[in-house]
Order: structure tokens, then sequence, then C-alpha cells
């Protein structure tokens, strides 16, 4: 099919505004972070590098070897777009990756978010954060453990760090979190960054948390489990929803107070402003039942659908964020484990989840990555949505 010249002529804008949108999100982070490659000899540049690497994951490569595959099948390509002249080999890819500071993927992470990001009409956003281990990332017996920061309404990552471990999370959560835009944002995290610290954090950030109380606050959860159910026994909850899908009929149900008078360690959580319960019930097809009770502090006021909604909505940065890489990325398979290697392929990966939840292409992640591994014309457009 022929297409007209004025089609050709906005294909060509918009991969010109794409091309001028990249260069400027590489130039920022390059004024911060040197190309840690020796000068000598140097025939590629880091831009063509990163932006060959991100193709070949949009095309359903995962590996240094596959990156090299995807610049020689689209050499004409890269020539026309590029101006790349030569095929840069596997070993190349591996070195770059080796040497990069994180701290520049993470930058180049948080700027592509940036550009994707739509505002919420009501300016209000949630952000999950929670870790990941890359299991083929083991070295020495130990595997790197990567924190990221998931904004809700969007389904995409805006942050993202990497911590020697799971237990290190405490101490780390605040780090990634200074590094976000936090104003009007309510933030939530698993029971063990619930800590007064990250309470902290997130208020001198000007936003709001909803964070779980569970065993390993122990005194916290009976006083705070007996305030609850008398509020469940004696009031209507403040919001409920009924799910049906997959087969399993699911009933949640949330109540909240901001009576916290009987709570005597309330002071030393910063803000804290509510004190919310959630009961969950669950049916399966074969009639099998389930109960859950969860309870939460907050430094929102108690609205209870709002707190339900920001618990409900903790749970993408597992379904929609890390499941995705495991399964569509197939994250815990790559070996890369030298240097830096390992953090800055995860933070490629979750740029180019970020790419793919955001395009106009149609299907399944899945199938996005497949059509754009045979056609050029699908690639350009999840390039540039």
């Amino acid at each position: 099919m022929k297409i007209a010249m004025g089609e050709n002529v906005e294909i060509i804008g918009a991969w010109q505004t794409f091309i001028d949108w990249w260069t400027a999100v590489f130039l920022a982070i390059l004024s911060q972070t040197e190309d840690p490659r020796d000068r000598r000899g140097l025939v590629y540049s880091i831009e063509s590098l990163l932006t060959i690497a991100i193709c070949t994951y949009l095309c359903n490569g995962n590996t240094f070897e596959e990156m090299e595959v995807f610049a020689e099948t689209h050499r004409e390509w890269l020539r026309e777009k590029f101006g790349m002249q030569s095929v840069p080999c596997a070993d190349t890819f591996n070195r770059l990756f080796q040497a990069l500071a994180p701290e520049a993927m993470t930058q180049l992470l948080s700027e592509l978010a940036e550009h994707l990001r739509v505002k919420t009409p009501n300016g209000l956003k949630t952000i999950a954060v929670d870790g990941k281990t890359v299991r083929g990332s083991v070295k020495n017996g130990r595997s790197i453990h990567i924190l990221n920061a998931w904004a809700g309404e969007n389904r995409i990552a805006i942050g993202q760090l990497a911590v020697d471990s799971k237990s290190n999370e405490i101490t780390h959560v605040p780090q990634l979190l200074r590094s976000l835009n936090l104003k009007n944002a309510i933030v939530t995290a698993d029971a063990l960054n619930t800590q007064a610290a990250t309470a902290q954090t997130i208020i001198d950030g000007k936003g709001a948390y909803v964070l779980p109380i569970k065993k390993n606050h122990p005194t916290h959860r009976s006083v705070i489990t007996a305030i609850m159910d008398d509020v469940a026994r004696t009031q209507q909850p403040g919001f409920e929803q009924v799910e049906k899908g997959h087969g399993r009929l699911e009933t949640r149900r949330c109540w909240a107070t901001e009576d916290l008078s009987l709570f005597l360690e309330r002071d030393k959580w910063p803000g804290i402003r509510s004190l919310a319960r959630i009961d969950r019930a669950r049916r399966l097809p074969d009639g099998t039942e389930s109960k859950e009770t969860a309870l939460f502090i907050s430094s929102l006021p108690a609205d209870a659908a709002t707190i339900a909604t920001a618990v409900r909505q903790h749970w993408g940065v597992e379904n929609q964020c890390h499941w995705c890489l495991d399964i569509v990325f197939r994250e815990d398979d790559c070996r890369a484990r030298t240097r830096n290697a390992a953090r800055n392929l995860s933070a490629l990966r979750v740029v180019c989840l970020n790419i793919l939840r955001h395009s106009k292409v149609k299907g399944s992640l899945r199938i996005k990555r497949f059509r754009a591994s045979f056609d050029i014309s699908t690639l350009e457009q999840l390039l540039f949505p």
C-alpha cells in the first residue's frame, strides 16, 4: 500500500520528534555521568548503543548476542536513522552495561516515565513501592534486589533503586522516595517498610501514606485490631466492593476512623490521621471460601474509599510490573552479573515495559514484542506512541 505524501511527512516528523527528545534525555544524563568507556578507539556513541539495546528488548530479544543480531539485521534502518556504518558486537554491549553507572539508567527510567505520565484529574496519584530479587544475577551466593516505584493510575514504573538484599529494603526505601515527586501522592508499601522513617520521608515530600500493620509490629497490631473490631461492630463499612472474575467472587469492605485516642503510640508515626481495616472474602468456583483482614495506618483523613483504592492499586507493582518482568522479559533467566550489568539491564527492562504499556499497538505485551520483531513499522510505533 502506498503512503500519501502527507502521511509520510507526518511519520518523518514523529520520528524526528522522538530522536530530538531521545537525544535531549541522553544529553541530560551525560552532563552528569561520564561515558565510562576508554576514549581510545571509541566507535559507537553511548546513545546509539542504548537505543539498539532498547529496540532489541522491544523486539523480543533479551541478551547481548541478540542486541548484536538486531543491529546486524537492521543495519540499513540504523544507518538511515542514526548514521551507523558498522555493527557493534555483543562484547561491546556487555562492556557498556558493565561499566555504565546505574544512576544513569535510573535517570533514563525517570525521564521516560515523566514523558509518558499523564496527570490524574483530581491531582492525586498512588505510588506503590516494592522489591524484587533478580534471581539469575546470583554471584557469591547473593542476588541483587531491586526496589521499584510504581504509579498506579498510569501503570508505569517511575523509579528504581538496587539494594544488596531484601533485608536492606528498610534503609533504602526512604532513599528511593526522596528521588521521587511525592506531592499529592498516596504512597503504599509492604509491611516490611512500615517504618517511622519511611512515613517521615513521605510527609516531608508533601505526600500521604497508607501502610499495613502486620506481625512485625505486634503491639500496634493488637491495639489497632481491638479499635477496628469495635468500629466494624458499631458502624457500616465506609466502602464496599463486589467483583466477579475468573469464576470467583470477591467482596471487599473497608472501615476507617480518625479516633486515635486509644492508640497510645500514635506519636511515633509522623502525620498519622486515621486507622483502617479491610475485610476480604473470596469464593472460588468449587465453593471454597476464604477470608482475611488487613489493618492499616494512614496520614489520610478517614476516607474509606480512598484508602481502599490505594491499597487495591498497590498490587499493581506485583501484577503489572514484577510479574511481567519475569514472564514477558524472562528477567530471572538473565545471567548478566559482572559489575553493573545486572542492575543496568533491570532498569532497561523497566524502561521497555513502560514503552510497551503506553503504546497504541494492539495486543498483549508479548504480542507487541512479537509483532515488533518482524515488523519495523510496529517498532517505530512503540518508540513514539
